[in-house]
C-alpha cells in the first residue's frame, strides 16, 4: 500500500476543496449560509459548535502569519524526528500560526473561541445562528462544518478470561522483573521478550489523547511526563485537582498498560518512554470527544516532539459508513496529517462488534494509522471489536492484542481488570515504541511493514482480525518477504491449565507439509513429540503430558515446531 495516499500538498488541497454537504436541519430564517455544512445538530439551536476554515495564512499586510516558538530542546527533538522519518518540508506551512486578523474578524461577531488549528487552516467557535450568518459572509472564510461529536461505547464482555498464575509471574528466562497480573498481556504480544532485550521505549515520547489521569498513582512513581494539557478546561491539570474522579478512571488505566511501572504488580509494555498527556475526552455514559479538542491535543503533541501517539477515539453516528474513506472525517484528516510528519498514529478500532456491516471508527479508517481491534488473553477474538472495510475496501482493523481483561491500574489507587479496544490500542502503541527505541530511523512505512508482516495472519488478513496478533520480537528482526514463507507460531491459551485445558499451536505453512512438534524442559530434556503428515486436518496441540501418557510439572517449557519451511521454538507455561 502507498504509505500516505493524502498528505502533504494533497492533503492541504482536500481542505480547500471541499463543497459543502446537504443537511435535513431546518434553517431558522428563510435559509442557512451556503458555506455551513450541518451534521449532527438542528439550524434551530441556540447556538452551534463550528469549524471555520480559512483560505490562506495572511495577515493584513499581505505577510504571512509566524510560526509556532519552540523552545530550543523541543525544537532540536522535532527536528531530529521529522529528518528521520518525513520530509522536514512539510512542516513549514502546518507550523504557520492562522491568521491572528482572520480570528479576530470572526470573533467580532461575537462568536466564542474553543479551539484553533494550524494544519487545518481553521479554528472552531461556538456561534448563534445570526454569527454564523455574519462569519459566513466573510471573504476569507472558505467553508464551516459543525464540530462533530464522537463516543466510544463501552463494550459488551464475552465469559472470563483464563486465570493468571501467581507462580508463572516471572518465568524463568525473562529479566529480573515481576510482571505481577500484566504477564499474559505482555507476554502474548512478545513484549516481555523485548524487555528482556533491554528494550524499554527509552528515547521515545508517546502522546496519550484520553480523559483524565490518575498521576499520583503507585504505578506511575517513575513514569517519565514531560508534558500535560488539558484541552477541556484550558489549562494544564489533567487530574483536575482530584476533584472529577470519573474523569480520571479511562486515561488512568489506559496509561498504565502502556508507561506504568510497579515491580510484582504491574509493568507496561514501554513503561521506559517519556509521555505527553492530553485531556481531551469528556465521560459521561460513554466516553465522549469533540473532535477540535482531539485535533488540537494531537497537533500539542506533535509539536512537542511526540514519536507516537496513542487514542481510543470511537464514533456514533455522525459520519456515515461512505465518510469512512480515509479522506473525509476531520480527525482521521488530521492523523494522516501527523503521520505526514512522522508520528506513528495508533487507534482504537472500535467497540461496536463485528456481526454484519463495517462498524469500524473514525479515525481508524486512516490510510496511514494503526486500527487496533481486541482479542482476549487466550488469543481469541473478542466479540465487542469493531471491523472493517474502510469504505474504499482496505483491511481494517491492522491488527489486533489483548482487549479482554485486561490488567491495569485503578483512578482509587488500587488495581483492576479493564476490557476493550481502549486498552489494545495501548499495548500495540508501546509495541511501537519498543521498535522506534530499537531502530530510530524507521520511518511507518518499515514500522507497519514489519508489525503487520510479523503478525499471525500476515499472508491471509481479514477485516476482523487485521493482519493477526501483533508480535513484538519478530517485528523486531523482520525482513520484508518473511511473511510470504510463514507467519510464525501462537500458541494459546498460555498459560493453559491441563487437564480442562491444551495448548494450541496456530500457524500456516506455505507450501503445506509434514509438521513436527517437539516439547523440551528448560533444561533440554525431550518430553513430548508429535509428527503431524500432510493433509492431516488435526490441530497441534499439547494436554501437558509426556509421551508416556503421564502428567507432566507444572512449569516453563520450549516448544520446537519444524517443517515446510518453519523452524521456530515458542515459550509455553503449564498451571
Amino acid at each position: 500500500m502507498s504509505l500516505f495516499r493524502c498528505c502533504g500538498l494533497t492533503l492541504l488541497i482536500f481542505l480547500f476543496s471541499l463543497t459543502g454537504l446537504t443537511s435535513d436541519a431546518t434553517a431558522r430564517w428563510d435559509q442557512q449560509p451556503a458555506k455551513l455544512t450541518l451534521r449532527g445538530s438542528s439550524w434551530n439551536s441556540d447556538s452551534l459548535k463550528v469549524w471555520v476554515f480559512f483560505a490562506d495564512k495572511k495577515l493584513a499586510n499581505g505577510s504571512l502569519s509566524k510560526a509556532i516558538a519552540l523552545p530550543a530542546k523541543t525544537l532540536k527533538r522535532r527536528e531530529l524526528r521529522g529528518s528521520l522519518r518525513s520530509n522536514p518540508d512539510k512542516m513549514q506551512w502546518l507550523d504557520r500560526e492562522v491568521s491572528s486578523d482572520y480570528e479576530t474578524s470572526v470573533l467580532a461577531t461575537g462568536a466564542r473561541l474553543r479551539q484553533k488549528s494550524r494544519w487545518l487552516n481553521a479554528i472552531s467557535v461556538i456561534a448563534t445562528p445570526a454569527q454564523l450568518q455574519q462569519i459566513a459572509e466573510l471573504d476569507f472564510v472558505t467553508r464551516m462544518q459543525e464540530v462533530a461529536r464522537f463516543y466510544q461505547p463501552l463494550p459488551k464482555i464475552e465469559p472470563v478470561a483464563p486465570d493468571r498464575n501467581q507462580s508463572l509471574n516471572k518465568p524463568l528466562g525473562t529479566d529480573v522483573f515481576d510482571y505481577g497480573n500484566s504477564f499474559t498481556q505482555l507476554n502474548l504480544i512478545e513484549v516481555v521478550a523485548l524487555h528482556d532485550q533491554g528494550l524499554s521505549g527509552a528515547g521515545v515520547t508517546i502522546l496519550s489523547l484520553d480523559t483524565g489521569f490518575l498521576i499520583s498513582h503507585e504505578v506511575f512513581l517513575s513514569t517519565h511526563i514531560v508534558g500535560t494539557h488539558d484541552f477541556i478546561n484550558g489549562d494544564d491539570d489533567v487530574q483536575d485537582n482530584g476533584q472529577n474522579i470519573a474523569q480520571q478512571v479511562h486515561g488512568t488505566a489506559t496509561l498504565s498498560t502502556i508507561g506504568g511501572f510497579k515491580d510484582g504488580t504491574l509493568i507496561g509494555a514501554a513503561y521506559g518512554a517519556d509521555f505527553l498527556l492530553a485531556k481531551t475526552e469528556i465521560v459521561a455514559q460513554e466516553i465522549q470527544i469533540e473532535e477540535d479538542n482531539w485535533v488540537a491535543g494531537i497537533e500539542w503533541g506533535e509539536q512537542n516532539g511526540a514519536d507516537v501517539a496513542t487514542s481510543s477515539l470511537g464514533y456514533d453516528k455522525w459520519y456515515t459508513y461512505s465518510d469512512l474513506d480515509g479522506n473525509t472525517a476531520i480527525t482521521t484528516v488530521a492523523a494522516d496529517m501527523a503521520a505526514s510528519l512522522g508520528v506513528i498514529v495508533v487507534n482504537s478500532v472500535g467497540n461496536d462488534g463485528h456481526e454484519g456491516v463495517p462498524s469500524l471508527n473514525a479515525p481508524a479508517d486512516g490510510d496511514s494509522v494503526i486500527a487496533v481491534g481486541a482479542i482476549d488473553l487466550s488469543g481469541r477474538i473478542a466479540g465487542f471489536t469493531s471491523n472493517g472495510p474502510t469504505y474504499d475496501g482496505r483491511i481494517k482493523p491492522d491488527v489486533v492484542a489483548p482487549g479482554v481483561a485486561v490488567f491495569v491500574a485503578t483512578r482509587d489507587g488500587n488495581y483492576g481488570t479493564e476490557s476493550g479496544t481502549s486498552f489494545s490500542c495501548p499495548l500495540t502503541a508501546g509495541v511501537c515504541a519498543l521498535l522506534l527505541e530499537a531502530h530510530p530511523d524507521w520511518d511507518y512505512g518499515k514500522l507497519y511493514g514489519a508489525l503487520t508482516g510479523s503478525a499471525t495472519r500476515a499472508t491471509s488478513p481479514d477485516n476482523v482480525a487485521g493482519y493477526g496478533i501483533v508480535r513484538a520480537a519478530h517485528a523486531l528482526d523482520y525482513v520484508p518477504g518473511q511473511a510470504h514463507t510463514t507467519k510464525g507460531i501462537v500458541g494459546f491459551p498460555n498459560p493453559f491449565h491441563p487437564p480442562e485445558e491444551s495448548i494450541e499451536f496456530a500457524f500456516e505453512l506455505e507450501p503445506a507439509g509434514p509438521i513436527a512438534l517437539r516439547i523440551y524442559t528448560v533444561a533440554g530434556e525431550k518430553v513430548f513429540e508429535f509428527d503431524r503428515q500432510a493433509g492431516d486436518p488435526q490441530a497441534l496441540s499439547w494436554d501437558g503430558r509426556n509421551s508416556k501418557g503421564e502428567e507432566v510439572a507444572a512449569g516453563v517449557y520450549i516448544a520446537y515446531i519444524s517443517g515446510g519451511g518453519l523452524s521456530e521454538t515458542y515459550k509455553i507455561f503449564k498451571l
